[in-house]
């Protein structure tokens, strides 16, 4: 459901509550296990239903959940186990997520009309993220200056792509 590649490894996260990488020269069909969602995997336990993938230099961020909860997480490449710390929780279905030098950004497109656009300093903002915008985004850019995101229409042709300067 998400995916993302450096120098090194392709990385993914599976909506089972995985986070998974393989070598760019291939992994033989047996790829690493980078996480795996503290549960048992239960598809109406939002904590194990993962989306999206961001990363920078050296960290991974995703996000875990679905319209009734969820979290965004953050973990060192090098060691994410050892390394695992959460951005925020009691999220509304955390989805479309990227990071910049300084922030992680994901959308909330739940409960409809009441989503927002949510940022959040690396390596923690003490589980109170910034509603960087109200507007329920779904999938989120970032470049030197902007945040980019786009919002679900309620028909064919309806959705947006937004931009905003950073919060």
């Amino acid at each position: 459901t998400g995916i993302g590649v450096d120098d090194s490894f392709v990385y993914w996260t599976g909506v089972v509550g995985t986070l998974d990488r393989c070598s760019l020269a291939g992994c033989n069909g047996s790829p690493t296990r980078v996480w795996s969602a503290p549960t048992a995997v239960n598809l109406s336990n939002p904590e194990t239903n993962t989306y999206a993938l961001a990363m920078d230099a050296d960290n991974l961020y995703w996000a875990n959940g679905d319209g009734s909860g969820g979290s965004v997480l953050q973990c060192s490449k090098s060691d994410c186990g050892g390394s695992l710390v959460t951005l925020a929780t009691d999220r509304n279905g955390p989805v479309g997520i990227a990071a910049d030098e300084t922030n992680v950004y994901w959308g909330e497109p739940w409960p409809e009309n009441e989503g927002g656009l949510f940022a959040c300093a690396i390596g923690g903002c003490g589980g109170k993220p910034t509603l960087a915008m109200p507007s329920a985004a779904v999938a989120v850019a970032v470049d030197s200056t902007h945040v980019y995101w786009a919002v679900m229409g309620s028909g064919n042709g309806q959705g947006e792509i937004l931009m905003a300067p950073k919060p």
